[in-house]
């Protein structure tokens, strides 16, 4: 017995105190085993966004290098980050030669100038460069064309600071290649336009002086100025020369009048001209011709009508045309309306409708085209050499106007022709006109 303690006291008070450190050392490692724990879950996050991220980035870099772009990445100190295939491939480079190197130690000597130039610039404004064409030489890819552009990157939506230096350069060779091609087949085909327009006019000139010459001479002897001619078929014959002479001499006319148009060598002579008048007198000129082919004309004038400035003998051309189309087209007993009016905005309208076979809707683009007819059964029958159209809308385009055709077949055709407002003579502009005259 030691100090009034039995032993029993003393084991049990050792037992409490083991217990105690026990339960202590328990607890302290259960937290250590739980903060490993934490720490081995937080390690897998990190872990598996580091996977995540570094997946993204390759992702974007195989994006990138899909890209037929060259696309280039550099950071604030202007090395470089990234450079994708459509760059490395035109230099023979792999990724590894050219991430984390300097312009002067990527880029041929004859270019990094330029380059360095560019990137200056983007730091300099902090604002991206316009796409500016160089020419450039590659190891692999040998002499191309690009369009070139640079953009900052800052690290935030709103921030200030200038993080990277993006350079996107598309390769325009090929479409340098087809717009130089295109320049010269357009020069070769002006100028084989050229010179078939001056073979026309020389042409042209060379046959309306024998032409004439055998209308002259035909006129005479179906005349009889000299004598009778004798036998009534021989008379039949000089008619019948006569007649193809001058419609020979018509198309002659007419491929003269269409190779000046075409050389830009027809010029207008202005003056004051009577829309009623000039429809008129075009009607009278086309008077017999209709009667001999059974068609009927009319005539509409509206009672406002102001005077028009423009080349008289050339709108006498157009309106004669037209007429011309239409009584040959219309059939015995059929009508054409010759309607002289004005629109809302003060321009002349002049609109020839006849009721005669008209024209398919696929048909109307190529009545217009020089050298175009219309082959069906009706047609045939009739002369001409598809430059009446033609002339007639370059001669109205040349006043400023636009022929419109609205037409149905075995219906009839209208043409409508529309010059604009400033090419109609105010009342007293006119009189204005007249007073100076009259001083």
């Amino acid at each position: 017995m030691l100090a009034g303690h039995s032993i029993d006291e003393t084991l049990e008070g050792w037992y409490g105190l083991v217990r105690t450190y026990v339960a202590g050392a328990t607890a302290a490692m259960l937290v250590v085993i739980g903060f490993v724990c934490f720490l081995m879950v937080q390690l897998r996050q990190v872990e598996a966004s580091e996977a995540r991220a570094r997946a993204s980035e390759q992702v974007l870099r195989q994006a990138l290098d899909a890209v037929p772009a060259g696309i280039t990445i550099k950071d604030a100190s202007l090395r470089l980050m990234f450079m994708n295939s459509a760059v490395r491939d035109k230099y023979g480079y792999v990724p590894a030669m050219v991430e984390g190197k300097t312009n002067h130690e990527v880029f041929p000597e004859h270019a990094v100038g330029a380059i360095d130039q560019e990137d200056h610039e983007v730091l300099r404004t902090r604002a991206p460069t316009p796409f500016v064409e160089h020419d450039m030489q590659y190891p692999r890819a040998g002499s191309r064309t690009i369009l070139r552009s640079r953009a900052p990157i800052r690290a935030g939506v709103d921030a200030e600071e200038i993080t990277h230096i993006v350079s996107v350069s598309l390769d325009i060779t090929e479409r340098k290649r087809i717009e130089r091609e295109l320049a010269a087949a357009r020069k070769a085909a002006e100028a084989a336009n050229r010179s078939k327009s001056e073979f026309l006019a020389n042409m042209s000139h060379e046959l309306r002086t024998p032409l004439n010459a055998v209308i002259g001479f035909s006129e005479v002897i179906t005349r009889e100025m000299f004598g009778p001619i004798g036998t009534t078929r021989y008379k039949q014959y000089v008619s019948d020369i006569l007649g193809s002479a001058t419609h020979l001499l018509g198309i002659i006319n007419e491929i003269l009048d269409l190779s000046r148009i075409e050389a830009g060598q027809l010029h207008l002579e202005e003056a004051e001209i009577d829309p009623a008048r000039l429809a008129k007198s075009s009607v009278n000129i086309l008077a017999e011709r209709a009667d001999r082919a059974g068609v009927s004309f009319g005539l509409r004038i509206s009672p406002h009508l102001r005077p028009f400035r423009g080349d008289p003998r050339k709108m006498k051309q157009v309106l004669i045309n037209l007429l011309t189309n239409s009584v040959k087209f219309t059939q015995r007993d059929g009508h054409v309306l010759v309607d002289v009016g004005m629109n809302a905005e003060g321009g002349l309208v002049i609109a020839v409708a006849d009721t005669g076979i008209g024209i398919a809707d696929a048909d109307l683009g190529k009545v217009v085209q020089p050298f175009q007819q219309v082959a069906t059964a009706l047609t045939r029958d009739h002369e001409g050499s598809g430059l009446g159209l033609a002339i007639t809308k370059s001669l109205v385009e040349l006043h400023g106007g636009v022929l419109e055709i609205e037409s149905v077949l075995n219906v009839g055709t209208t043409v409508i022709l529309t010059f604009p407002p400033e090419r109609t003579i105010q009342i007293a502009t006119v009189r204005a006109d007249h007073a100076t005259a009259a001083a």
